[in-house]
């Protein structure tokens, strides 16, 4: 026996190539998160993705939770080559399979985050780069709290994670790329940098500053300094989606939960950069005092649907696409 169901992407803002699609306990059947004979096993060791039930095409799977009985929980990771309306991912309890392949493997979790530079999922208190690309480093003492679908950090003001590596310190000199921050802090502040690009050159993003009004604001030092300060926003003590785009030298772009709210055509010479921080920028006074749910860098700049497309699927309160029912499709292993 092999039990699965199918899943149906709903209406989405354009068509999107290798989209990470999140799944939550939502999007599962009942009767395949229940803890039953036939649901899918605590901790998602069998869960195994494919196109479609022909299951001819098998899918990329980064499963960080996964509670099967109790209070099910899931946060599960399925890229799809193409995502738009009504495509579909059919997901098996398979019947041989009894833990998730090794995050280097074709369809494990570093597959899944192929199209990132730098994916931090922030699942515990020594969040990792799950592309596989960078080592962070860890300054400071985070604490594990729960987030707007999974788990998150807490950054009180002293911690930062880092990396020097040029791949991903140098990614904003190619103007070819999209930073996606998930964050939430409880009140307005001038300079609490949640994420930085730091060098003679310095580019830092605040998701909640004061400066000029309450909302984001982009610092991008050789490029013109503030160069999109957003105002009349009111999103303290809420989990804001915040995504910084530079499709080129003269083309930037600032998006709040999936909508654009500011653009710049300011232009200048980026860089050079010495690292990159996530939770502060330069002295100590600049360091985020609040929480963090994801950080993803992603290596090519990413569209305006894309955008508003991932946050839609993100803060979904429901099931994002539609969940078919959990039958036995018969066969067996992968």
């Amino acid at each position: 026996m092999a039990y699965g169901f199918t899943y149906t992407l709903p209406a989405i803002s354009g068509s999107h190539t290798d989209f990470p699609v999140l799944l939550k306990a939502d999007d599962f059947p009942s009767a395949a998160i229940d803890g039953t004979t036939n649901a899918l096993n605590n901790g998602g060791g069998n869960l195994v993705a494919y196109t479609s039930d022909a299951k001819s095409t098998q899918l990329a799977v980064h499963v960080v939770s996964f509670v099967s009985s109790g209070s099910p929980l899931a946060e599960v990771w399925i890229k799809i080559g193409t995502a738009n309306v009504g495509e579909t991912i059919y997901i098996e309890a398979d019947a041989v399979q009894t833990s998730q392949p090794a995050s280097t493997a074709t369809y494990g979790i570093e597959a899944v985050w192929s199209g990132a530079e730098v994916a931090v999922l922030m699942e515990d208190a020594t969040p990792v780069d799950h592309t596989g690309n960078h080592t962070l480093g860890l300054s400071g003492t985070l604490t594990d709290i729960s987030g707007p679908f999974g788990r998150a950090n807490s950054f009180s003001g002293n911690d930062r994670l880092s990396n020097s590596d040029a791949s991903l310190k140098d990614i904003l000199t190619t103007y070819n790329t999209t930073v996606s921050v998930i964050s939430r802090k409880s009140t307005y502040e001038n300079d609490e940098a949640v994420l930085s690009f730091e060098g003679t050159d310095d580019a830092v993003l605040y998701p909640l500053d004061s400066i000029g009004g309450n909302g984001q604001r982009v610092f991008w030092r050789d490029i013109g300094g503030s160069i999109i300060d957003v105002d009349s926003e009111s999103l303290a003590g809420t989990w804001v989606y915040s995504s910084f785009t530079t499709r080129a030298s003269n083309n930037h772009e600032l998006y709040t939960n999936g909508s654009s709210v500011g653009t710049s055509s300011d232009t200048g010479t980026a860089g050079p950069f010495t690292a990159f921080y996530v939770g502060g920028f330069g002295s100590s006074s600049q360091d985020w005092d609040g929480d963090i749910a994801q950080v993803i860098v992603w290596k090519t700049a990413r569209t305006s649907n894309w955008t508003a497309t991932e946050e839609d699927n993100q803060s979904a309160s429901s099931a994002w696409g539609t969940v078919g029912t959990w039958t036995d499709a018969g066969g067996g292993s992968t």
